[in-house]
């Protein structure tokens, strides 16, 4: 028999039996519920499991081009903030390095697990673009939809999809005698390249040997798989 949960006491609960039993027109089983009540103990667990600890900072910059965030953060009661004029700060940036897409559709969203890079930068802030303040009463909620490595962050829930896909790209044939160039004139390429031949993946991936070029030339995409937001440190 299984057992559904209609009321609590301490901690014990107080549900209804319930039994399953086969039905013919779907020659499948389904729930009868019964009303026979049971009294039974159940495990409590009042603590959590950390699995990710990250450094909370001072603030996040959201580019004034995202407003369908904007309007959500709203939502959950988050003080917002505009930058009036430029200005050049330290912040965090950070890079997704590996991603998996679901399968299917959940909430008529691709939800995507991800894992980042960071890199320290100085950089300068438009005007417009928003600053949400940690120090508020919703840090938790700013930082669970903000930290893109998050369960439901905004990432996690698909909404930065499109920093995922390359816009840019060189055909082979343009690329080549470019890469070829590249081999010859730099010498810290070149040591990077021949040591990154030990890897055998990389190795008999051709399509891997001319991306390492193009990712390192003058025309490759600097902000591609670059997570818009930033941490203000």
């Amino acid at each position: 028999p299984h057992h559904r949960t209609i009321n609590q006491r301490d901690s014990a609960q107080l549900a209804l039996e319930d039994r399953s039993r086969r039905h013919t027109t779907r020659d499948a089983k389904a729930m009868t519920m019964r009303t026979d009540p049971i009294e039974f103990e159940i495990p409590f667990f009042n603590d959590v499991q950390v699995s990710k600890n990250i450094q909370v900072p001072k603030a996040y910059l959201i580019p004034k081009e995202f407003d369908e965030i904007i309007k959500i953060l709203k939502l959950h009661g988050i003080k917002i903030e505009r930058f009036r004029l430029s200005k050049k700060i330290w912040v965090e940036e950070y890079t997704f390095d590996k991603s998996k897409f679901a399968s299917k559709p959940y909430e008529g969203r691709y939800c995507v697990d991800v894992s980042c890079v960071v890199t320290k930068k100085r950089l300068k802030i438009p005007p417009g673009t928003f600053l949400i303040p940690t120090n508020q009463r919703t840090k938790r909620v700013i930082v669970n939809l903000l930290e893109p490595e998050a369960p439901d962050s905004f990432v996690s829930w698909g909404f930065f999809n499109a920093f995922f896909e390359r816009k840019e790209y060189a055909e082979a044939y343009i690329m080549e005698p470019i890469a070829k160039q590249m081999l010859e004139v730099d010498e810290r390429l070149r040591s990077e390249f021949f040591l990154s031949l030990e890897d055998e993946e990389f190795r008999n991936n051709p399509k891997a040997r001319l991306d390492f070029f193009y990712q390192r030339s003058p025309f490759f995409d600097a902000k591609e798989k670059k997570y818009p937001i930033y941490r203000v440190i």
